[in-house]
């Protein structure tokens, strides 16, 4: 097993900035959990930005399994398992779901692909 390191100062980076809070409510972050947070909370608000981020082996190019499902929950299994980690998988999803379920506001970017494939989307199945 990896040794361990904590840390009394640390920083959260994030491809998308609202993300980066999620891990700083922990008062003794390891960083396997501060990955966890912070990426499922990035699958979430920005899911394209997923697509290059770790564990994103992606199967399909569109629908509901396009950017992070299955590979990015499979990987972080594997790394939760692997290295110790110590959230629950309810503590450490609990930021992403939250915004899944209370909704965000999201970046012209992301808007700008959503708006692309508004036709798509709209006739998807597995995104009604």
């Amino acid at each position: 097993m990896p040794e361990e390191f904590e840390y009394g100062q640390w920083a959260t980076v994030s491809d998308v900035s609202e993300c980066s809070h999620v891990v700083r409510k922990t008062d003794k972050v390891k960083a396997l959990n501060a990955l966890g947070k912070s990426a499922s909370s990035v699958g979430v608000l920005s899911p394209k930005e997923t697509k290059r981020g770790t564990f994103s082996f992606v199967r399909r190019l569109h629908g509901s399994q396009a950017s992070i499902v299955p590979g990015a929950l499979q990987g972080y299994e594997i790394l939760h398992k692997d290295l110790g980690g110590k959230f629950s998988w309810e503590q450490l999803f609990a930021p992403a779901i939250n915004l899944a379920n209370n909704g965000f506001p999201i970046k012209k970017h992301f808007a700008d692909i959503l708006k692309s494939h508004e036709s798509e989307i709209a006739s998807s199945a597995e995104l009604q």
